[in-house]
Formats: structure tokens, C-alpha cells, sequence
């Protein structure tokens, strides 16, 4: 199963604060297929079929089923340039 660490959740939920104008309004970023890159992170709401992620009580990251098989025995971190890593 994907693993996401303390510093990338944190990270998440300072970027949903940033870009939405209302922070409670239900949306996450959203892992979704991204042409340029294979994956890239979308602020939408949260679908039936997402695996979720929490940082201090809100859900800031959401995973597709999709992409459940992919991202197995992953971890999705924040390297020391403030980049996210998967690997």
C-alpha cells in the first residue's frame, strides 16, 4: 500500500490552503493522469472510490483505485529541495 509521509501531508494541506479560497470545502489534491509527466495532483473532491489520506483531521490526498496497484509498496515523500518524491 502507498505510504505518505508526515512532511508531504503537511506539505498537501499548506497547498490546498494556498489555492483554494475556502479550505473546507471538501476538496483534497487528487492524484490524476497527467500527460506530460504520468501523475500529477489535481484539487478536486474526494470520489467514492479514492483511498484517503489525513493531516490533523481534514483529507488532503486522495488515490484513485486505479491507481492502487501502481502505487503499491510506494512512498510518496518530500525530498530536501521541497520536491515530492515517488519511489
Amino acid at each position: 500500500m502507498l505510504t505518505v509521509s508526515e512532511a508531504a501531508l503537511q506539505k498537501f494541506d499548506d497547498t490546498i490552503n494556498t489555492m483554494s479560497e475556502s479550505p473546507d470545502d471538501g476538496r483534497c489534491l487528487r492524484m490524476v493522469r497527467s500527460e506530460e509527466s504520468g501523475l500529477a495532483l489535481s484539487l478536486e473532491p474526494v470520489h467514492n472510490d479514492d483511498k484517503t489520506f489525513e493531516y490533523e483531521g481534514r483529507t488532503v490526498l486522495a488515490v484513485p483505485d486505479a491507481f492502487a496497484d501502481f502505487c503499491e509498496d510506494m512512498q510518496l515523500d518530500i525530498d530536501e529541495t521541497g520536491s515530492l518524491t515517488l519511489a
